[in-house]
């Protein structure tokens, strides 16, 4: 579970650097706020669908910017209370979803659901500094080495 964890908060301070460079952001770029909206959409919907709880946010339901910090932090309390309740085997518990674009219901293990998590988070932080290039002065570094090799 040490690892999964350790993924959950690179997801909290990674997020919380691009919610710092959009805060500082010379002007708004509404894309980039749709873009974090989103991939912090996908987290709470498959944390959901992991807990068996019900659905409350939409795949592109934009958020404002206080939100989205409610959201990177309500996401990641949720995510540590599953974790330090969970058993390794829980990992590789399987859950059923449609796929956000329709189709036939799939299956997939909670460990690759969390990957796939990481992963979409990281495509999307790095189209959102993309966008931010010319309205921040420094962009924010994001990767997960920045991360492990402090933490």
């Amino acid at each position: 579970m040490r690892h999964f964890i350790k993924l959950i908060e690179y997801e909290k301070w990674a997020n919380l650097k691009v919610h710092e460079a959009l805060v500082s952001a010379s002007e708004t770029d509404e894309r980039a706020l749709e873009l974090f909206s989103h991939l912090l959409n996908i987290n709470n919907m498959w944390l959901n669908l992991i807990l068996e709880q019900p659905q409350t946010l939409t795949l592109w339901e934009k958020h404002t910017i206080e939100k989205c910090k409610e959201l990177i932090l309500s996401n990641t309390l949720k995510w540590t209370i599953y974790f330090g309740s969970a058993e390794n085997s829980d990992t590789e518990k399987i859950v059923e979803f449609t796929p956000a674009y329709g189709g036939e219901k799939r299956k997939i293990s909670i460990r690759d659901a969390i990957t796939g998590i990481i992963i979409h988070s990281a495509y999307h932080r790095g189209q959102i500094i993309l966008r931010l290039k010319s309205l921040v002065e420094e962009l924010p570094l994001t990767t997960y080495p920045s991360f492990a090799s402090f933490h």
